[in-house]
This record gives C-alpha cells, structure tokens and sequence, in this order.
C-alpha cells in the first residue's frame, strides 16, 4: 500500500482518522511530534488499550508471538512501538513478514530520509504516513476541526489575526481546543470568540493564566499560591486552567527536547516565547531540566483525574501539587 498523500490528513478530525490511514501495519513519521502521538492514539483507540513498547529492546520473536497468539479472553490488544529508525528495519520485516489478521501495529519515527528503508517496509507492508509541523493556515485549520469535536462552537472570525502565533504541533493544538471551549464556557459564552482566542494565545492572557504555574516551576511555593488563590477567586475554572497550564508544560518539553542550552531553545521557540517571560522560561528549563518537565506532565494530568474522579475540592488538589512542583529536587 503506498504511502498516505499528506492531503489526506485533512480529513483528520480528533478521535477519528481518516479512513485512509487505517491499516494494520503503520508508521508514523515526520517533525510534528504531537502529531504523531496523537494519530497513534487515535488509529488504535478502537482496538483497545495497546501494548507499548521501544524499538530500543523490542525483539522480533516478542512481537510476532503477541501477534500470533489469539488472547485467551479475546483478540490481542494493538501495539504501538516508539523510537524506530532504519536500524531497526530487519526486525521488523522478520516480526510482520507474512502475518494476516493481527492487532493493528503503529510504528513511530522521527524524521526520516527520502529513501528511508523503514518507510520502503511499510509501503509495502501496510502503509506509511508523514506529518510535517503545520504552518499557520494548516494550523488554524486543524485547530478549527479540533474544535468541531468539543462542545462549544468557534465563532465566525475568531481566529482573524491569531494565525501567526498559532502552535504547529497537532498535540498541542487539541490541548489549545480543549483549554478555549473551557475557557469560553466559564464565562457564559455560547461559542469560542476572539477575546478567548486572545485570553489564550496572546501574550498577555497566557502569562496571567499560567501565573501560579510559572511561579511553581521556579521554586516559589508562596507565589504560587497567591497566585492559584487569586485566579480561582476570581471565578476562573480549574480544569480550564490545568489545561493551560498542561499546554505550558508541554511548550517546555519541546523546548528541553530541542537539545538546546536553555536559553538557545527559548530564543528558537515557536511560536516565539514574549520577551516578558524569556527569564523565567530559562529559569524553569534549568531547574527542572527533561527529568522534572516529563514529570510534571505525567503529574498535572493525575491532578486533572484526581479533581474529576476523587471528589476532593479542586482547590486543595491543585495546591497539593503546585507545592509539590515548587519542591521539586533533579
């Protein structure tokens, strides 16, 4: 099967994926990171929670035998697979060569060369998908679809003007959807308009609505609170700011994925970082470094489960873990 012409991710709205990419061997590649992830998600969602696994210390006997036993209690659950390069092509072919009616296999890569043996595998195995960083048309159309899936409508014209400053990250652009329909919501409107457009994309709007965060991130627990303090008191959603501030943290973890010294990544980010808040972008890199950023992504979507499903009042868990964050030690 060919590779996927990259018009016909168009047709991608969040949660279901064009009928073209569904095959049951795909790799996924390209610089949109977020992307990636996300198709990944979507592509195996219907087969149940997958089996995951690094490309690093796979072997093709492991997977061609959860392949190639039925479960006892039913199919076998898909598989995704990270990290693959051309170096793990052989292990591949010899693990899918030749299999019929298996869970779906999602390979993800990087970026790869135009005459990458791993995309030539797939091509002819199953299909290969590339997703590139979107610029600010695709950007505002993608988050334009993302939006479609939420329960709040965007306005005609919201977005006039905001294009520019929109993420190229697919993943992030579906954290954008989510965080606006929160946002316009909490102040009683029945469609996202360009004041929330603002309120979360211009500058000023995402220093205030991350103020508690970014305060945390640097070590300073009281700030952090006064902050948090201030915002829930002046009748802003909790899940509406968790998802800001997730957006946030994941604006940090491309920069630390860069490679870049700190303030290198935060001079190369896009969209850019305002310059009122480069200091404490650096500061933050630094002190949490990639170890303290991952976890703090893993730790602010606990905080979101916690608020939904444990009953305790939004305030005292969100407290918890902003003091939490502010003591973090490397």
């Amino acid at each position: 099967m060919p590779a996927l012409p990259a018009r016909a991710l168009d047709a991608w709205i969040p949660g279901a994926p064009p009928a073209a990419a569904i095959a049951p061997f795909v790799l996924l590649y390209g610089g949109d990171e977020g992307g990636i992830t996300a198709l990944a998600a979507d592509l195996v969602r219907a087969e149940g929670t997958p089996v995951r696994w690094s490309a690093e210390t796979l072997t093709a006997a492991d997977l061609r035998a959860h392949l190639s036993t039925g479960g006892l209690f039913g199919p076998q659950a898909p598989v995704r697979i990270s990290g693959a390069t051309d170096k793990h092509v052989a292990m591949l072919k010899t693990a899918l060569e030749g299999l019929r009616d298996t869970p779906r296999v999602v390979v993800e890569a990087g970026t790869l060369k135009k005459d990458s043996k791993l995309k030539a595998l797939f091509d002819t195995l199953g299909t290969s998908i590339v997703l590139h960083p979107l610029d600010a048309k695709g950007a505002g159309a993608w988050l334009t679809n993302a939006i479609s899936t939420t329960p709040t409508p965007l306005a005609k014209g919201a977005l006039a003007g905001a294009l520019e400053r929109l993420p190229a990250d697919r993943m992030r652009l579906i954290r954008l959807a989510e965080v606006l329909s929160l946002h316009a919501t909490g102040r009683g409107a029945q469609a996202i308009e360009a004041e929330d457009i603002t309120a979360l994309v211009g500058h000023e709007g995402e220093v205030d609505l991350t103020q508690a965060l970014m305060a945390a991130l640097q070590g300073h627990t009281d700030a952090a609170l006064v902050a948090l303090d201030r915002q829930l008191g002046g009748g802003e959603n909790p899940i509406a700011l968790l998802r800001a501030w997730s957006w946030k943290i994941q604006r940090l973890d491309d920069m630390i994925r860069s490679g870049l010294r700190p303030a290198q990544a935060v001079a190369a980010a896009r969209p850019p970082v305002f310059f009122t808040e480069r200091a404490a972008t650096e500061r933050a890199l630094t002190r949490l470094g990639a170890a303290g950023i991952g976890a703090a992504l893993e730790q602010i979507d606990a905080t979101e489960r916690a608020i939904v499903h444990s009953g305790h009042p939004a305030r005292l868990v969100m407290e918890r873990w902003l003091v939490r964050l502010s003591h973090w030690k490397a």
